[in-house]
């Protein structure tokens, strides 16, 4: 018998957990089980065992098989810390909790334990527990970087920016070669209005990055959104000189140009942008240059102009957030009751089997924002008919904000899906009475 391929096993099970699969989850998992596993591999393999047990609906058998598994195999460092780390990538917190705990008092002066705990728990929100365990991380072992990162970011998220940018500066002087973390001290200054200190870090990340241009982009990005026509005109030029003709040099171009009151010739540096980004088959650049092209639209009128961009995004299915974001200004009006909606659809991709049997159903997820919910899912299926040529039923409408000043349109879509999510947010959701949807509206 073949066996397969350890990682190759796992990141399946992964994937069908993740698409709520159980079947295939199952047969992976029996696979994995015919063969030897070191301990960080057999670690992972049993948390998808008991997450696989916990969805399926056999929780009776979880916690024998805890407990038996913990008695053979607690004192392995490396399978314990395994499982709880898989435990928290699925999102089974309590299980996650339970096993990196375990950790803190088998390795009393190891600061890995402490510091798996708080990523954990971080993923839960719970950031001031967080900060406590990446103390005592650094307490274990105080040149233990990745804590003081992550303490940092905790911090930014509770709102202690102070003491967050002193714990990024004390990370930055000892790793002053991570441009992701520049960046993050950046956009920390940015939010805090400090904009000469957001500069700055942002160009501090540009010298000490190996490749300056994002770190650049953001910064002309920022300023631009102050309206600082200098800044950005400097990023631009210090662009130019790396990259004279690449995407983000002709973006800040762009917008230093509209700034200084040049529509003209800012629409075509954006148009340029556009076709460096492609011919470089560079995705994110076209994202990028396509939102920006509706923008500029969306402030200059221009909504009708660009019916062929538009198209573009539609055609090649570009509708990323970025995008998404922008088509939404674009193609939306404002309203001040504006509400979001999760709205779910339904299609059966293919024609009935030989044998008689329908094809599966299959399902796509829209945010939108609506006055409505008719006018929400008249919304999402109108944007789903300029994507495909389906036939889609809506399968339901949620209500997860209060009405609000806010732009109308669709603002986020879901890859193909092939069962029906369960609700946006079960604690505040009010579900809408649909009526049936015809097929001759919009």
């Amino acid at each position: 018998m073949e066996h397969p391929d350890i990682h190759e096993a796992i990141e399946a099970i992964e994937a069908a957990l993740e698409r709520d699969d159980l079947d295939s989850a199952d047969l992976w998992l029996d696979d994995l089980e015919t063969i030897p596993l070191p301990s960080t591999e057999r670690g992972r393999a049993f948390a998808l065992r008991v997450t696989h047990l916990d969805r399926a609906g056999y929780p009776e058998e979880v916690t024998p098989l805890i407990v038996e598994t913990m008695q053979e195999e607690g004192d392995d460092l490396a399978f314990v810390s395994a499982a709880g780390m898989q435990f928290s990538e699925l999102d089974a917190f309590e299980h996650a909790e339970m096993f990196l705990r375990n950790l803190l008092e088998l390795e009393p002066e190891n600061p890995v334990p402490p510091y798996n705990l708080a990523v954990a728990l971080g993923r839960e929100g719970r950031f001031t527990e967080c900060i406590d365990l990446y103390d005592e991380a650094l307490r274990r072992d105080s040149e233990f970087w990745p804590a003081q990162a992550q303490k940092a970011f905790c911090l930014h998220q509770l709102d202690r920016l102070p003491e967050a940018v002193e714990t990024y500066r004390t990370y930055l002087a000892a790793n002053p070669q991570d441009g992701d973390t520049w960046t993050a001290l950046a956009e920390l200054h940015g939010e805090s209005g400090d904009l000469k200190a957001a500069y700055k870090a942002y160009e501090d990340a540009a010298e000490f990055s190996e490749d300056p241009r994002p770190h650049l982009f953001q910064c002309a990005q920022l300023a631009e959104a102050n309206e600082d026509a200098e800044t950005v005109h400097r990023s631009a030029e210090r662009l130019k000189v790396i990259e004279p003709q690449g995407w983000r040099t002709l973006i800040a171009e762009a917008m230093y140009l509209e700034l200084i009151d040049d529509p003209v010739s800012s629409w075509e540096a954006y148009r340029d942008a556009l076709d460096e980004a492609a011919e470089a088959e560079d995705d994110d650049g076209v994202d990028i240059s396509l939102a920006s092209i509706f923008l500029f639209a969306a402030d200059h009128e221009m909504a009708e102009e660009i019916g062929d961009y538009v198209s573009r995004a539609f055609d090649e299915d570009r509708l990323t957030e970025t995008v998404l974001g922008a088509l939404q200004l674009l193609e939306g009006r404002p309203s001040r009751a504006a509400t979001s909606f999760q709205v779910v659809l339904r299609t059966r991709a293919s024609e009935p089997q030989d044998n008689g049997e329908e094809p599966e159903l299959q399902f796509r997820i829209y945010g939108v924002t609506a006055e409505t919910a008719d006018a929400a899912i008249l919304a999402a299926k109108n944007f789903e008919r300029r994507c495909t040529s389906l036939s889609w039923e809506i399968d339901s409408a949620q209500r997860i904000s209060e009405p609000a000043q806010g732009h109308l349109g669709v603002y986020w879509r879901s890859p193909l899906m092939d069962h029906a999510p369960g609700p946006a947010n079960p604690e505040q959701i009010a579900t809408e009475d649909i009526p049936p949807f015809s097929e001759e509206e919009g």
